[in-house]
């Protein structure tokens, strides 16, 4: 099989999300433990054969760690803290940001606070730039009912960098964001605008 098409069947024609959110019980199994709905990809000349392995070992982590945003963390909140490196993990979040060493006491407030979430995914990309270190983009759903009562239902962009450890892959770095409309400064949080319509400062 041409390695070009077979990556793109591997990580793009997958029509499932998240295990376990709503969405997936709706949609059923669309393929074996899948947490993507059906995305396509247009360049393919950064997938290196000879990283399909890699690419491979990262999909596995991710299909966990939605597994474990779907499930165990609704009953144990301390175990996702294995899927990120805790000292030296930073990140552009939605609501700010988090510098290095100071991910675990961001994580011990928002992990319980959107008590039982319901994540998706879509529009996934997995390249490995080497055998220990790889990067994900996607556009991710969250949806639930938080500790305080407040139901929340979003979708935002997201990059995550991920190196490999003695124990397992980790994520190193993330960002996330919405787009926002530029001349009105409202944030979309559907994920669905697109660029050309907001980037001007004055509405015509």
């Amino acid at each position: 099989m041409n390695w070009k098409k077979e990556v793109r069947d591997r990580f793009y024609h997958c029509g499932g999300t998240a295990q376990g959110s709503e969405y997936a019980n709706k949609q059923g199994k669309a393929c074996e433990s899948a947490i993507f709905q059906s995305s396509f990809l247009t360049n393919l000349e950064y997938h290196d054969p000879a990283l399909k392995a890699t690419e491979e070992e990262i999909l596995d982590f991710y299909k966990k760690f939605g597994n474990f945003l779907n499930h165990l963390s609704h009953t144990d909140v301390p175990a996702g803290k294995a899927f990120f490196d805790l000292n030296d993990y930073h990140i552009f979040d939605l609501m700010g940001n988090v510098n290095r060493p100071n991910l675990e006491a961001h994580y011990d407030h928002i992990t319980p606070y959107l008590g039982k979430t319901n994540q998706q995914f879509r529009e996934v990309e997995i390249v490995a730039v080497t055998t220990e270190f790889g990067y994900i983009t996607a556009i991710q759903r969250v949806d639930g009912t938080a500790a305080d009562g407040s139901p929340y239902d979003f979708s935002f962009r997201s990059t995550s960098m991920l190196r490999k450890f003695t124990d397992g892959w980790k994520f190193v770095h993330e960002h996330y964001s919405f787009p926002v409309d530029m001349a009105t400064k409202i944030a979309d949080f559907t994920g669905k605008q697109g660029a050309t319509e907001s980037v001007e400062f004055k509405k015509k």
